[in-house]
């Protein structure tokens, strides 16, 4: 199990286009073309983990259903989990007989107990090195309860700083040098379609 830190930036599109700039000016280089990146989410009826993620509490997980757009054959059922020692996650292939039986039944899970589908985020990612650092940029990013078509689109664009946990946060301070924030597609998403 490997710990890692995540920072985060929320901006406009104008704003992440200069501090992309800036950090290939400063020798961010580009590690593989950008892919949309299409991810189902799983919570309880009550939206606890939505709730907990709100709250700011450890441990805490997030459960989805990961591909990219290109690969529909691949899917991955992935469960990201928050402590105190960091972030990791857990990534597994899913057959489609599996895949079924999930969005039809939903998945257990033996501290939130059953979790049903209940968004679809989309966006475009673009992978980058910066020193230590992996940074990604998510861009038109859309959000859909799964049992509807319509779409919302999200007015802001995420930039992400991740680096393994051995790395203090005066580090990871030291190479940004901006302001960072709590943000959450997810949480998101549940705001915009369900009102929570």
């Amino acid at each position: 199990m490997s710990f890692r830190k995540e920072y985060k930036i929320s901006a406009s599109r104008y704003d992440v286009f200069l501090l992309k700039n800036e950090l290939i000016k400063k020798g961010m280089i580009e590690l593989h073309p950008p892919r949309k990146v299409i991810s189902n989410y799983f919570d309880t009826n009550l939206f606890q983990m939505y709730n907990d993620s709100e709250e700011g509490c450890v441990p805490r997980k997030k459960i989805r259903i990961r591909h990219y757009e290109k690969n529909l054959k691949k899917q991955n059922l992935e469960i990201k989990i928050s402590s105190i020692e960091g972030r990791f996650k857990q990534s597994n292939p899913i057959s489609k007989k599996h895949l079924k039986n999930l969005f039809a039944n939903g998945y257990y899970d033996n501290f939130y107990g059953v979790c049903l589908p209940r968004v679809e985020i989309e966006y475009l990612r673009s992978y980058f090195k910066f020193s230590d650092l992996r940074v990604t940029f998510d861009s038109n990013i859309t959000y859909r309860e799964i049992c509807s078509e319509k779409r919302i689109f999200e007015p802001k664009e995420v930039v992400e700083f991740k680096c393994s946990a051995k790395f203090s946060d005066e580090f990871i301070y030291s190479k940004i040098n901006i302001p960072l924030i709590r943000f959450s597609k997810y949480c998101r998403a549940v705001q915009n379609i369900f009102s929570v």
